[in-house]
């Protein structure tokens, strides 16, 4: 009897345990999961120390994607940036710690440490998305007259 009373005791000790566990692990996924949802990305910015060449080849990069006639080309694939200056005459070519820039004559290779590469490349991506918005409310636009121009149309007839 004493050994049997053991074996229930050990079983409901084990049973509770286990529900424990299961509550414990609940309470844990449901924290990271809150946490998850409540992490913001922060932004990246440029480092305090850079060289010369770093600062000025990051100036032109900023200068070029923010004229809205230069032509920014995304590979995604290789997750580079290009960008074409509006008259073709430089070209620049974000790639993984390096910029390269491109002077119809003159090309130039420069390092970028890596918070420079992800500075550009979120600012890159930026204005891609705010050109992307502004082509599709554009493209929209005329949709919406055509369809509104196409059913005044069969009301009339």
């Amino acid at each position: 009897m004493f050994i049997l009373n053991l074996t229930k005791m050990k079983t409901s000790f084990f049973i509770d345990l286990l529900k424990a566990t299961r509550r414990r692990r609940f309470v844990a996924n449901f924290i990271i999961k809150i946490l998850r949802t409540l992490k913001t990305k922060k932004k990246v910015k440029l480092p305090r120390k850079m060289s010369d060449a770093e600062k000025i080849a990051v100036g032109v990069f900023m200068r070029l994607i923010q004229d809205t006639e230069s032509k920014l080309y995304y590979d995604i694939h290789s997750q580079e940036c290009y960008v074409k200056s509006p008259d073709g005459s430089i070209y620049l070519f974000l790639e993984e710690r390096n910029l390269k820039a491109i002077n119809t004559i003159i090309g130039y290779d420069i390092p970028l440490q890596l918070e420079s590469e992800q500075y550009l490349a979120e600012k890159f991506v930026s204005e891609l998305n705010k050109r992307r918005v502004a082509f599709k409310q554009e493209a929209m636009e005329k949709v919406d007259y055509s369809l509104h121009k196409t059913f005044d149309k069969i009301l009339n007839k």
